[in-house]
């Protein structure tokens, strides 16, 4: 059993490293590294006037166990354009030992680059623990549309809130000064997260950041079934939404990134 877990430790770092730069009137993945079992879909090109280069990002095993890590380092050079999403999501399972898993994510804008950022959402099983860590540095001209989705667990096995532990922590950097952190910890067994001042019925959310996009209107967006408010930034703008699924969540900044980008 001893043996089984130094080996079960020692493989499950998986790594992924890519650089974006505009060549010929698109942009190319001019650097491009991925250890199993992170993989990366051949790149879709947009055609169009400002054609976005989308990258899909699928994870070839089950999802995270416990003492799996995920390092992720993304650079778009000046003048990239970048659209970075994922093939499904990423199940989270139990930590008996509380060790739990981990994603690290390092994103860097050159000058006028712009990212569209919209990863899968992470599902926290029962009895599991995670911890996401992001950080991204951008230019005074570069565009940044941002989204983090969580989800509460497997909601239709009835598993809301029944991990032990969530916790996802974004930094944004402009020219080396932090101009925006969200900090978001759930533990479940230190608050009702479904009650007022939480969740408050929902049991999904999505964070939502802007910088260098006009915010559009996306009232018509919304229903008795998807909330959103905005809030304005010392530099930047954003978003939170609730719901009570995913994929209300995904369709609305699916919609809200088009309108950006018009």
């Amino acid at each position: 059993l001893f043996f089984w877990k130094i080996c079960r430790f020692k493989v499950l770092m998986a790594e992924l490293k890519l650089t974006a730069e505009p060549q010929n009137g698109r942009t190319v993945l001019s650097s491009l590294y991925f250890t199993s079992p992170l993989k990366v879909a051949k790149p879709f090109y947009e055609d169009g006037q400002n054609p976005y280069t989308k990258v899909m990002v699928m994870q070839a095993s089950a999802g995270l166990l416990e003492g799996d890590r995920n390092e992720i380092s993304i650079k778009l050079m000046e003048g990239a354009k970048l659209e970075y999403t994922g093939q499904s999501f990423t199940k989270v399972f139990r930590s008996p030992e509380g060790i739990g898993s981990s994603q690290n994510v390092q994103i860097e804008l050159l000058k006028n680059a712009a990212f569209i950022y919209s990863p899968m959402p992470v599902v926290p099983f029962t009895d599991s623990v995670y911890k996401g860590e992001t950080c991204i540095k951008l230019s005074e001209s570069s565009k940044l549309f941002y989204s983090d989705i969580f989800c509460s667990g497997r909601k239709e096995r009835g598993e809301s809130f029944n991990f032990k532990s969530y916790v996802s922590r974004c930094c944004i950097y402009i020219e080396e000064k932090l101009v925006f952190l969200d900090n978001a910890r759930f533990v479940p067994n230190e608050c009702a997260l479904d009650s007022t001042g939480f969740f408050e019925g929902f049991s999904h959310t999505a964070l939502i950041y802007l910088y260098g996009f006009e915010l559009p209107d996306y009232s018509k967006l919304l229903s008795d079934q998807l909330l959103c408010a905005h809030s304005q930034c010392q530099k930047g703008v954003v978003l939170r939404a609730f719901a009570n699924g995913a994929e209300p969540l995904r369709l609305f900044i699916s919609s809200l990134s088009a309108l950006c980008r018009k």
